[in-house]
């Protein structure tokens, strides 16, 4: 967060070498969304449940994808919905707390191309430790509906 507040910005791609627990995360990341989702869209998916209290289990339902972001907002957003860019509708959940952003989106592209997908964390050994330099990009919340930046 440090790094975040006091960095002058020359671009909006921020690269960290991170040590970190792939799958670990990506479980933790679900199981916050599905915390907050008042819709139970996550809870009802089939295959979700399994994969976050199996903690050996890889298999995450194909039509989730995780994708991460930098921030420094102070505005905090945590829900779901749906959102229409010009790639089309969009059926997503947001939780932002800094120095991160986390985003799922469900059965529809994510709405930005330069999210840091977090999906593939799927393949890794549960508790496993790697270094993993990530090009995550820095990115300020626009309004309280999920998946749109300044």
């Amino acid at each position: 967060m440090m790094a975040l507040t006091n960095r002058i910005w020359a671009s909006k791609v921020i690269t960290f070498e991170y040590a970190i627990q792939p799958l670990n995360i990506l479980k933790q990341v679900l199981s916050m969304f599905m915390s907050i989702d008042t819709s139970d869209q996550l809870l009802n998916l089939e295959g979700l449940s399994k994969f976050l209290l199996d903690k050996d289990s890889q298999t995450l339902p194909e039509i989730i994808r995780v994708f991460v972001y930098h921030t420094a907002t102070k505005q905090v957003r945590n829900g779901w919905g749906m959102a229409r860019t010009e790639k089309g509708f969009h059926t997503l959940g947001e939780i932002t707390y800094p120095p991160f952003g986390l985003v799922y989106a469900l059965n529809s592209e994510p709405t930005r191309n330069d999210f840091f997908e977090i999906t593939d964390f799927k393949n890794y050994v549960f508790n496993r430790t790697v270094q993993a330099r990530m090009t995550i990009p820095f990115l300020t919340p626009k309004t309280y509906i999920p998946g749109l930046y300044t």
